[in-house]
């Protein structure tokens, strides 16, 4: 019989709409802000440019390529403390076939060097070079990969200020969402005062009258949770596609952590808002 009558509480529409759409909004600046505040996200132009930088190492010509494993353990071990974030092999030879099929020209000898292109966590050390050139004495030349000419990075402090904007945006975000689920509880719970009323003369506890908003609850919850990641991870796209970054610049532990602390803790913030607001108004009635 519980069942039957529960099935006529009905739950507007508008008002999942209006609760979905202030809920991915907080949770969505909720997930940037934390992202900035915990440096998920290069703040400024200093610290992207000092989190990676690139290196060439050219090997003297008559060095064998047979030995490249050998480089790169020496150089992983001894001199660059297991910062080295990639690096890549230059075959000469490959090279200079390249070239020659590009010309018409019907040159003479190779001139050209192996080499590596190294990424590095941070920028060598004088004391580095220095170690590189121990371990490895085969080494030609080091030298740093200046940017490519023609680009140009854009400022990151633009970014930074952000999170200052962020703080009063996140605050009205957060007192809209509650107002709005105060209002939508308060209209639905009215609507439904007949049904809930004949529920409670029949015997129903409040839990099993409580399960329905709950229910609806967490379906709301999971919507705008799926709006704010795809809102989020664009928003995180755009950041890399405008200020030239790569996967690597972005600390993903941190990012996945300033999605899942908000969450968590609207979820809980939401069930109870929605719960005791229900338990209000039964106990009223």
């Amino acid at each position: 019989m519980f069942v039957a009558i529960m099935s006529g509480i009905y739950i507007h529409r508008a008002s999942n709409k209006y609760i979905i759409l202030s809920l991915s909004l907080l949770l969505y600046t909720l997930y940037f802000f934390f992202s900035i505040l915990f440096k998920a996200i290069p703040a400024s132009n200093s610290d992207f440019r000092n989190q990676s930088s690139s290196y060439v190492i050219r090997m003297n010509h008559d060095w064998n390529s047979n030995a490249e494993s050998k480089v790169i353990n020496a150089l992983t071990e001894v001199s660059l403390d297991n910062k080295l974030l990639s690096w890549e092999f230059r075959d000469k030879e490959v090279a200079w076939k390249k070239i020659k099929s590009d010309s018409s020209l019907d040159l003479f000898e190779n001139p050209l060097d192996h080499y590596f292109v190294l990424r590095y966590e941070g920028k060598l050390t004088e004391k580095q070079f220095s170690d590189i050139r121990k371990a490895v004495d085969q080494i030609k030349m080091i030298e740093m990969m200046a940017p490519l000419p023609g680009i140009e990075i854009p400022s990151l402090t633009k970014l930074k200020n952000i999170q200052v904007i962020l703080l009063p945006f996140m605050v009205f975000s957060f007192i809209l969402f509650v107002s709005i689920l105060h209002g939508a509880a308060q209209s639905n719970l009215s609507s439904n005062k007949r049904v809930i009323e004949s529920l409670l003369l029949a015997g129903a506890h409040h839990s099993k009258l409580s399960a329905v908003f709950r229910r609806n609850a967490f379906l709301n919850f999971f919507f705008a949770l799926v709006i704010a990641l795809v809102l989020y991870l664009t928003t995180i796209y755009l950041i890399k596609v405008g200020f030239i970054l790569e996967i690597d610049d972005f600390k993903t532990g941190i990012i996945i952590k300033s999605i899942i602390l908000p969450t968590l803790v609207i979820f809980v913030l939401h069930s109870i808002i929605l719960l005791w607001k229900v338990d209000k108004y039964l106990k009223s009635i």
